[in-house]
């Protein structure tokens, strides 16, 4: 869809993903902060979400200027509005964008260290990584028990992959191709 500002909109979100993550540490932190939200999963989900849309819309913007334009004509033409193209004609194309950008997503949130560092100073409310990290630190030497740790705190990511990996494939190769 068009409107006024779309391209600069679309700038400034490719700008904040050239900004280093440790810049907004403290941006980040102070207004977390500043919300009352230190040492909760909401202050945590918040954060997660902001550092998160540049790069996601970035992925998802591509795959939809990828998609047909004729194919939203068509819709208009039978008199569909934009809510008819988005739930019949983009969403399913994209699925295997949407697949991807899941995998990606959770991965990434699942893996974070330094946010979940600074903003949960609980140690009932730590995030997996760093419990993983405090859990090295308590068996410096003992490689098996560290890696049985990693393997476990690696299964979700597996799981969302293998749930995911049909919308993966779809996304390299036509639907033609798979039926043969």
């Amino acid at each position: 869809m068009s409107f006024p500002g779309k391209n600069a909109l679309f700038m400034l979100l490719m700008f904040s993903m050239m900004v280093p993550t440790l810049t907004n540490l403290i941006s980040q932190f102070l207004l977390i902060k500043g919300l009352r939200l230190m040492d909760t999963y909401t202050g945590l989900i918040l954060t997660y979400i902001g550092t998160g849309v540049a790069a996601n819309t970035f992925f998802l913007r591509s795959c939809f200027l990828s998609l047909p334009h004729s194919l939203e004509e068509s819709v208009v033409i039978d008199g569909g509005g934009h809510w008819t193209i988005w739930l019949h004609i983009a969403l399913p194309l994209s699925a295997p964008a949407i697949g991807t950008f899941t995998i990606m997503a959770f991965s990434n949130v699942w893996d974070e260290f330094l946010y979940a560092l600074t903003l949960i100073k609980s140690p009932e409310k730590r995030t997996l990584p760093i419990a993983l990290k405090m859990f090295q630190g308590q068996n410096l030497n003992n490689w098996s028990l560290i890696f049985a740790a990693s393997l476990i705190a690696l299964a979700p990511i597996l799981l969302v992959y293998i749930i995911m990996q049909k919308q993966l494939i779809r996304g390299g190769i036509s639907d033609g191709m798979l039926k043969e």
